[in-house]
């Protein structure tokens, strides 16, 4: 699988590669959001992924933007370790956003 698109006959490829790894933000149903390991999996004859490690993403203040967010840590953005594995079915994320292995390590 190429990491390039072809748009109009001109190919584009990414400045930087995306981290390796599972780590990952997601959002999910209701704007919350969390970060952890991710896998997908099933839950009771469910699709969705299950957040290893989960991470609960309570405030950010507005100078941190979504840029620091993911790019953490900033001072404005307030994470809480929850401590338990979450299982998100799959029809309630509404975005995964690739974060490098070191992201919030608390």
């Amino acid at each position: 699988m190429s990491d390039s698109v072809t748009i109009n006959g001109i190919e584009y490829i990414p400045k930087t590669p995306a981290p390796a790894g599972t780590r990952r933000v997601i959002v999910a149903d209701n704007g919350f959001i969390y970060g952890g390991n991710v896998e997908q999996a099933e839950h009771m004859g469910m699709a969705g992924i299950i957040v290893r490690d989960a991470i609960g993403i309570r405030k950010w203040t507005t100078d941190a933007t979504w840029s620091g967010v993911v790019n953490g840590p900033h001072p404005g953005v307030t994470l809480d370790r929850l401590g338990v594995d979450l299982f998100i079915p799959a029809h309630a994320v509404r975005g995964l956003h690739i974060v490098s292995d070191d992201w919030a390590a608390l």
